[in-house]
């Protein structure tokens, strides 16, 4: 046999290899099974379920809340606030991304996953059938209008503008008035010519915010339907950033707007705790607000998320949505600030890069209830965090890639020591 073994040395050698090499292919394929296991635990570990979605939208391009505020403007239509047919169609279309977003809770809704709130005015409820729609073309609209809620109220420019008159906003809680929080607003006024300029033509005082907005209304109305004259061009988009700057100043301040927007907040995240800790409530539903824009500006700036880049455009559109994050409760807040632009995620301060369903409620309970208080010195940034703590799942996904590394690094440690072994095999002597 050794004889036989001998006069073959170069058969034994193949042998030995086309063994060594079936079973490392075993090992492989093995190897192979258990790594496709692994990423299936990771993905069905980082599947996420939505669970709930509020969603609250501007109305379309309407006419002016006020038409003389600007009488050389020439309207199409007479009747102040009606849609246009522009903003029935800005509804529409957004109506075609709501639907593509949320198709899986869409195609099998009942009256019990939607429900709809407007506010009592004509363009809002113009909007809301406009794209009500488009959202659910086989439903009579009829039916629709029956089953929405009027629970909700406008915001009163009045009120806000009285407020922003009558409380000292620019004062410091130390009495210090060389440093005010509204002088960029005020430097805007001053350094104009072209505002002081068309203040003076119309016998308009822009510091009052009832003044400012009524302005703005119109004047962004006429440059939506495309007949804002065009020497008012420099104007409007002057005023366009004073308005900006005005509510980025205000807002977050004034207790007209924290307080509804702090409710409307409140109640919403009511509604995703109810969903997320109601076992027998596992349907997605979705939640539609037809607003307008100050409550829009109201909610972003509660939010701390505001600015005066983000004004809300005619048919924009801001939503809250909760997702199941394998038993991890996380909300996600989407603006869309117009029809044509893409939705950006927003970040809360506080409660990032994800926020837990748990962390946003603190951070919106505390803000809500707690008056705003001028400060007149900055503090102090804290210090850069350098290490951050992992979620659970992402300590899923190393453990898994530690433990797939050993398993590689055994795997091919073995099958080299093998092939080593019976390529360096002697034949026996007899």
């Amino acid at each position: 046999m050794s004889a036989a073994r001998s006069l073959f040395p170069k058969a034994n050698e193949r042998m030995c290899s086309r063994e060594m090499a079936s079973r490392s292919g075993r090992i492989v394929i093995e190897w192979l099974c258990l790594l496709t296991t692994i990423a299936i635990m990771c993905q069905q570990s980082l599947s996420r379920d939505l669970m709930l979605s509020h969603i609250i939208w501007r109305e379309g391009v309407r006419g002016p809340l006020n038409g003389s505020t600007l009488p050389h403007i020439k309207w199409n239509d007479s009747r102040p606030a009606q849609l246009t047919q522009k903003g029935k169609e800005q509804h529409a279309k957004l109506a075609d991304f709501l639907r593509g977003r949320y198709e899986s809770v869409l195609l099998n809704w009942s009256p019990n996953s939607v429900t709809i709130y407007s506010v009592n005015a004509s363009y809002s409820v113009s909007s809301l059938k406009a794209n009500l729609v488009a959202l659910f073309p086989n439903t009579s609209e009829s039916w629709l209008i029956q089953n929405v809620s009027w629970t909700l109220k406008s915001l009163n420019a009045v009120e806000i503008a009285d407020e922003a008159a009558a409380s000292k906003l620019d004062e410091c809680q130390n009495g210090d008035n060389s440093k005010r929080d509204n002088d960029s607003v005020k430097s805007i006024l001053q350094s104009k010519s072209v505002l002081q300029k068309f203040q003076q033509d119309n016998g308009i005082n822009l510091s009052h915010f009832y003044n400012v907005f009524m302005i703005y209304d119109s004047m962004s109305s006429a440059h939506a339907q495309g007949i804002l004259p065009r020497n008012l061009e420099t104007t409007y988009d002057l005023i366009s950033m004073y308005f900006g700057r005005f509510t980025t100043e205000y807002f977050s301040k004034l207790n007209a707007s924290r307080e509804y927007a702090g409710f409307l907040l409140i109640n919403m995240l009511e509604n995703m705790a109810a969903k997320a800790y109601n076992s027998t409530d596992s349907e997605p539903q979705l939640v539609i607000y037809s607003t307008d824009q100050l409550l829009m500006i109201s909610l972003l700036s509660l939010l701390s998320n505001y600015q005066e880049y983000f004004v809300p455009q005619f048919s924009s559109c801001f939503m809250v949505e909760l997702y199941n994050d394998s038993g991890d409760y996380q909300v996600e807040l989407w603006y869309k600030q117009s029809v044509e632009q893409q939705p950006v995620e927003l970040k809360v301060p506080g409660c990032s890069p994800t926020c837990s369903l748990e962390q946003l409620t603190n951070i919106v309970s505390n803000v809500a209830k707690t008056p705003w208080r001028p400060v007149c010195k900055k503090k102090e940034n804290n210090p850069p965090e350098i290490l951050s703590k992992f979620s659970g799942k992402f300590t899923i996904v190393l453990f898994s890639a530690i433990v797939a590394g050993i398993i590689a690094a055994l795997v091919t440690y073995y099958c080299a020591r093998d092939v080593f072994k019976c390529l360096i095999q002697k034949p026996a002597d007899e």
